[in-house]
């Protein structure tokens, strides 16, 4: 396992606002957009960024013309809640820049312990022995997240997960949705079917599920990325 070197104090810090994210998002598009007014605009979101997305397709969803969510499920809402709570609580004790080794073992250390016995501190991420060794030598993944990155997460993984902010979303948006079903953040796939059913019953018209079965986290990164890369690819061409 590589050695964590020092980062800078300003590494794993979110602004205080959430919504700030969502309004950087819109703010890219429109800058894309402009530049390149004549080519579909299709908006790919994975892990955090997944949840990110969903929460900008809920305010801007018109704007787009097609999502793909990766990497994504749908969290237990008692469990995010649960999670903000613990968090506020630790803020109030060590204040908003403090670094939790107690919850990063509850978060990404839970999921990886799930691939017991452990080679590495990040076997959830890949099958993939290079890609994790990489991941690991990296020294901008060498930290422990602060309590305010903890908050915005726990906090986009609850709202994203509402009925309320899902029913937001275009219902005739083209969505793909696209993960692993070996990754423990889609609670191995079960999390992203139930959010696919929810689309469904929700009377979304066009959604695709694609899970893939022995794959882990990061897809792009997994030994089938070709795989993934040409589906990706199909996917656009047929709807845009």
């Amino acid at each position: 396992m590589a050695r964590r070197s020092k980062i800078p104090r300003t590494t794993g810090l979110c602004p205080k606002n959430w919504q700030d994210l969502i309004t950087d998002v819109h703010t890219l598009q429109r800058e894309v957009s402009k530049k390149y007014p004549d080519i579909p605009y299709i908006i790919l979101g994975h892990s955090m960024g997944s949840f990110i997305t969903r929460l900008y397709l809920a305010k801007y969803g018109r704007d787009v013309d097609a999502a793909i969510i990766m990497g994504a499920g749908q969290q237990p809402r008692v469990q995010t809640w649960t999670a903000i709570g613990l968090t506020k609580i630790l803020r109030v004790l060590h204040g908003e820049k403090y670094r939790s080794k107690f919850l990063e073992q509850m978060s990404t250390g839970m999921f990886n312990r799930m691939f017991a016995p452990n080679k590495t501190s990040a076997d959830w991420l890949s099958r993939d022995k290079t890609e994790v060794d990489k991941y690991l030598a990296h020294k901008h993944h060498q930290f422990t997240p602060t309590l305010n990155m903890y908050r915005v997460l726990f906090t986009f993984s609850n709202l994203a997960a509402s009925r309320k902010w899902i029913k937001k979303i275009p219902r005739s948006l083209p969505l793909l949705l696209i993960s692993a079903a070996k990754d423990p953040v889609g609670d191995f796939g079960k999390g992203v079917t139930h959010f696919y059913k929810i689309l469904r019953h929700g009377a979304f018209t066009d959604v695709t599920l694609k899970l893939y079965p022995d794959a882990r986290h990061e897809i792009l990164n997994e030994l089938n990325k070709n795989e993934v890369m040409r589906d990706l690819v199909a996917w656009m061409d047929d709807k845009i």
